[in-house]
């Protein structure tokens, strides 16, 4: 079944357009069921070690940062926010047109609203490269009237604007795995924390991240823009903010995507079986697991 399955596989990565630079072992490993066998072991792996790392991060939080934590709960009940992503549909009129709005953003996106004298009320990050450390210190010291930044639990920063998460890295994706199904209590659906003091699930994008913060915290519509979900276009970020291909290097930009896609299509199964309104408000873009509504039409309301 197997080698039959390799086979069929490769006939038919024969006849459409791949990559230029794809050889023909990564187009068998591109394989559904050849993924599940090499898959396997580096998954179970991965899926440990993050676990452990979730156990030291959750055990380094203090009663302080867990009653911060749970201060957020429903502080925002009824309200309706903005989670802006940088994706290349957004513009400068897009952002212009949320800047009386509850926004969250993650990484670059702090630099882009500040361009336009805008800030957002909350700010994620779970990187470490040396741009989005920077933007963090800037996000954190500078009065900015940004009400919280929130880390990864293990940071360095003293300030009373922070608050560090519980985060647990060990993502597994619905119906991404033969291990999903074989063993469901070991590696589980993607997930969508109910109590962040607890625990916040993690990934490919801190925007998962944001859909949690929000909800958490009471907000009965949470919309998405600039959520494009798609790095294979000539430019997968806004031209409004400084991050540009070279982000990308070493990464294939359509598994990317695809991982990225199936992620969100995850977080949106689960985030709909507890009761969140999430939906996508990005101009274009390949992001269809939330409903789609017109930035324009949900201003007016």
């Amino acid at each position: 079944m197997l080698i039959c399955g390799i086979i069929t596989e490769t006939k038919l990565l024969r006849n459409r357009v791949t990559p230029v630079n794809m050889s023909t072992i990564d187009r068998i490993k591109k394989n559904r069921i050849v993924k599940m066998v090499y898959e396997a072991p580096y998954k179970t792996f991965k899926f440990c070690k993050n676990k452990v790392k979730y156990r030291v991060r959750r055990g380094s939080l203090t009663a302080q940062d867990i009653a911060g934590l749970k201060a957020c709960k429903d502080i925002h009940k009824g309200e309706r926010c903005f989670v802006v992503a940088m994706g290349p549909s957004l513009n400068e009129e897009d952002v212009m047109a949320i800047k009386d709005e509850y926004k969250f953003t993650v990484n670059s996106g702090y630099r882009v609203l500040k361009q336009f004298g805008l800030y957002p009320d909350y700010y994620v990050t779970m990187d470490d490269d040396a741009l989005t450390a920077e933007q963090t210190k800037e996000a954190v010291f500078e009065d900015n009237g940004i009400k919280k930044v929130f880390l990864s639990a293990g940071r360095d920063y003293d300030s009373d604007k922070v608050l560090f998460l519980p985060v647990d890295s060990s993502y597994i994706y619905r119906l991404d795995s033969i291990l999903n199904a074989i063993m469901p209590k070991l590696f589980p659906f993607g997930k969508f924390s109910n109590d962040i003091s607890r625990v916040i699930y993690s990934g490919k994008t801190a925007l998962c991240i944001c859909l949690q913060l929000a909800a958490y915290m009471g907000f009965s519509e949470i919309y998405l823009i600039g959520a494009d979900m798609d790095y294979t276009a000539p430019k997968p970020y806004t031209e409004l903010c400084d991050e540009g291909t070279d982000s990308l290097k070493g990464r294939d930009p359509y598994d990317m995507s695809a991982t990225m896609r199936l992620q969100m299509g995850a977080v949106a199964y689960d985030a709909a079986k507890k009761g969140a309104h999430i939906y996508n408000a990005t101009r274009g873009g390949a992001l269809e697991c939330f409903e789609r509504r017109r930035l324009e039409d949900v201003l007016l309301r």
